[in-house]
């Protein structure tokens, strides 16, 4: 079954943002993160119910809290290493604010510098 993501162009592979609801109750740990996948949509239903032992660790502690999530990127890729390789790219960026719409049109609630 093919997912909606794909196209006729050749993407193999994705790099996505997500924007948290909310910040995890701590305050300690960003409102956004950053992944790669070549399959999207069950990616997401993936961090949406917490998958154990499925990628990272902060969507899974977002999604034991009932943090619900905003898709804010989703690039494609025609090979899996430049995906990856984006994605090293944004998170040595540290400042996840800055691609991620809400943030920038100021609708996530926080300014720029705390989300």
């Amino acid at each position: 079954m093919r997912s909606p993501y794909d196209s006729e162009d050749g993407i193999v592979s994705y790099v996505y943002c997500l924007h948290f609801d909310r910040p995890y109750p701590s305050g300690r740990h960003p409102q956004h993160y950053i992944g790669v996948s070549a399959d999207p949509k069950t990616r997401f239903a993936e961090h949406s119910r917490g998958n154990q032992g499925k990628g990272g660790a902060l969507p899974r502690a977002f999604a034991r809290l009932g943090i619900g999530f905003v898709v804010v990127l989703l690039e494609g890729f025609t090979t899996p290493r430049a995906a990856f390789e984006r994605e090293r790219q944004l998170k040595k960026a540290h400042n996840h604010a800055r691609i991620c719409e809400l943030c920038k049109e100021g609708r996530c609630g926080k300014d720029d510098r705390s989300c």
